[in-house]
């Protein structure tokens, strides 16, 4: 799971989505935690190392990237879910964020 956001302070949930087992690329815009950028930076790292490239879906929330994330899907060839609210991150099974 990709998680971006502004600073380190705002990665609110990130801590308690790892406590769950589920691996986290964070992003910051100031670089003070993950990446330095935004989500879609993120994206081909996080592939290249999932199943060796292969993703079946990508799930994706918030108002200010889901575009972003969508075209890279789509240049990238994968199937993208989007959502503009981040509270449709907790419709989201949890087995299926935890991987294979």
């Amino acid at each position: 799971m990709i998680v971006g956001a502004r600073n380190g302070r705002q990665l609110l949930l990130a801590r308690s989505i790892a406590d769950l087992g589920i691996h986290l690329w964070l992003t910051t815009e100031d670089g003070s935690a993950g990446l330095q950028g935004v989500v879609t930076d993120a994206i081909q790292p996080a592939i290249g190392e999932v199943s060796g490239g292969r993703l079946g879906m990508v799930y994706t929330c918030g108002q200010r990237h889901v575009k972003g994330v969508s075209a890279r899907c789509a240049s990238l060839g994968l199937q993208c879910s989007s959502h503009g609210s981040a509270n449709a991150l907790w419709h989201w099974p949890v087995r299926q964020l935890r991987g294979r």
